[in-house]
């Protein structure tokens, strides 16, 4: 029961910093967007923000565990014994959980849990699927491979272009520049492993957060590669070229987990071609890991501080412990 209970309480822990973090998030994103940020920010923005609950949970949960963990395995003296006024979230000395901790605990597990596992399954079908296009198509030039079937293949993975002949054929010699441009663009600022990334963060953060987050990021990223396509053959191709594609793709049921010319707000992207003069503008995602870095390296001093925040405000009086 200590350690069951032990890991309840860390997902309750998990699921309200989660939640923290999400509320926090969607502020920032709707703040930020008064500024208008360039697509490759908002991009960048929308990747932060959709994978900071799912990191901010691990780690609140991670400094949580520490002391006891550190205490179990003999690196530091038994910190249970230090404080006597409260409870303990500690395998070693936790007997038991209030009855909210327990149910609240195995509902976000369960969820979480199914949730990634879902995603992990999908991943897999996605990538199969993808490596085999690979495998049948025909190497062509600039990381482009060309694939016999109907005009609804066009994605940017993460080192390829896969792209339907039928659909290339269809398109003239300036379409086709637009198109490979802006696939190429979103090869650049990696959108592929961006989206797989924030995908599988859906799990841990707030259902209706997350794929709030996974729409914005698409319409931003798909925006991000449309500028950097229009610096290459210029704005009107490249809405020409997003619109011919989407009436050959219309009705297709068939859709990558991955970047395409075809994918957010059509109209919207359109409009925004013909109304601005596109600037390529270089992504920043790494400003994503150096402030994830920052923040870990941060926290990490404060693990004891955090670990006995949690147990004086989590379990002040519920929990009862058991010395050794």
């Amino acid at each position: 029961m200590s350690v069951a209970g032990f890991l309840l309480s860390l997902a309750v822990i998990a699921a309200v910093s989660s939640t923290v973090t999400a509320v926090a998030g969607g502020v920032m994103l709707a703040l930020v967007s008064r500024l208008r940020p360039s697509p490759a920010r908002a991009a960048d923005l929308a990747l932060f923000v959709g994978l900071a609950p799912g990191m901010v949970a691990v780690v609140i949960a991670a400094l949580v565990a520490l002391p006891a963990l550190f205490a179990a395995t003999g690196v530091l003296p038994d910190h249970c014994l230090q404080h006597a006024h409260h409870g303990h979230l500690c395998p070693l000395h936790l007997a038991t959980v209030p009855a909210w901790v327990a149910v609240v605990g195995s509902f976000v597990s369960l969820i979480a849990v199914g949730r990634f596992l879902v995603r992990a399954f999908d991943h897999r079908e996605e990538q199969r699927l993808w490596r085999g296009l690979i495998a049948v198509g025909a190497a062509h030039v600039d990381r482009v491979v060309v694939v016999d079937g109907p005009p609804t293949l066009l994605h940017a993975g993460d080192d390829v272009i896969v792209a339907s002949a039928t659909l290339l054929c269809a398109l003239d010699d300036t379409m086709r520049r637009a198109v490979l441009a802006h696939e190429t663009a979103h090869l650049r600022r990696r959108d592929s492993r961006s989206l797989h990334a924030l995908l599988f963060a859906e799990a841990l953060s707030p259902p209706a957060y997350g794929a709030a987050v996974v729409r914005r990021f698409r319409q931003a990223a798909e925006e991000a590669a449309d500028e950097a396509a229009a610096v290459v053959v210029g704005a009107v191709d490249v809405a020409a070229a997003i619109v011919a594609v989407a009436r050959a793709r219309q009705g297709s049921r068939f859709d990558h987990a991955r970047p395409a010319i075809a994918g957010g707000d059509l109209e919207r992207r359109v409009r925004r071609l013909l109304s601005i003069e596109p600037r390529e503008r270089r992504a920043g995602a790494h400003v994503v890991v150096a402030a994830f870095v920052v923040f870990i390296v941060a926290a990490l001093p404060l693990f004891a501080d955090v670990h006995h925040v949690a147990e004086s405000a989590f379990a002040p009086a519920a929990h009862t412990h058991v010395h050794r």
